[in-house]
């Protein structure tokens, strides 16, 4: 009899773990991405990480958005030579229903509210999130569609946009022009099940898909930045989850006021 019941004690424990996981495995329309920032080396033909920069994670449950804050520290020695490194300065915790913004300084579940503030109506937000932009990188009077392509065995749709830019600090550009040609080249993907992260809210309207990332070029100097979302492919785990239940209880039991 006790060999019996320490099976089923065995059994229900293991029948529990795999419930659990099962449960994080079935979250639907969550998951986390890389926020990426990258220069093309024209030696290597590589890209790589711009200095002062770090990927940045995000992760999404449904409306809701946790994303790490990036800072950076610089220290210069008295021979002038500069070190730096960055780091995770705070959460943030975003609402996309009301555009409400809840920082944090640590990424638990026990975590105090630090700070909370509304989207701002022009200027942008507080730590640079661009969820809500109307900002246009492909113009439709000013796009043409490329080939499709593959990258890691994923297809994308391609389109370019040629335009030009003014230049701020003109007179530190070689005696160039105070207007520079740049062209733009947008990959998207028609196989999300979120629009969360559209780079170009327009495309989506007009396409019904995302653009998941753009390359810029400056032909004046040769120079490619790419900017990518990266979706990462594991799920969220029960931490993770626990996180996003506890901050959002928090939410409603501390909403902003204006």
């Amino acid at each position: 009899m006790r060999l019996k019941f320490f099976l089923a004690i065995i059994f229900f424990g293991f029948a529990f773990y795999n419930s659990s996981c099962y449960s994080v495995k079935k979250c639907q329309n969550c998951g986390s991405v890389l926020l990426k920032h990258r220069m093309l080396n024209a030696e290597t033909g590589e890209f790589i990480l711009l200095a002062y920069e770090r990927d940045r994670r995000v992760w999404y449950m449904d409306s809701l958005i946790i994303g790490e804050g990036a800072h950076v520290d610089i220290e210069n020695d008295r021979y002038g030579n500069s070190t730096w490194k960055t780091y995770v300065g705070e959460y943030t915790f975003i609402d996309l229903r009301t555009k409400s913004y809840y920082e944090y300084l640590t990424f638990s579940d026990t975590a105090k509210i630090v700070d909370s503030y509304f989207e701002a109506a022009v200027g942008g937000n507080k730590r640079g999130w661009k969820f809500f932009s109307s900002n246009v990188l492909f113009p439709i009077e000013k796009t043409v569609n490329l080939s499709d392509t593959i990258m890691d065995g994923r297809p994308y749709k391609r389109i370019k946009t040629i335009d030009s830019v003014k230049v701020l600090n003109a007179q530190d550009q070689k005696g160039n022009d105070s207007t520079q040609i740049q062209i733009r080249i947008g990959y998207i993907r028609c196989d999300l099940q979120t629009p969360i992260f559209s780079m170009d809210k327009n495309v989506e309207k007009r396409l019904g898909c995302q653009v998941v990332r753009f390359d810029q070029i400056a032909p004046s100097n040769q120079s490619i930045i790419s900017t990518q979302i990266e979706f990462l492919s594991q799920p969220l785990t029960e931490k993770e989850i626990k996180v996003f239940n506890a901050w959002e209880t928090n939410m409603k039991k501390y909403p902003i006021t204006k």
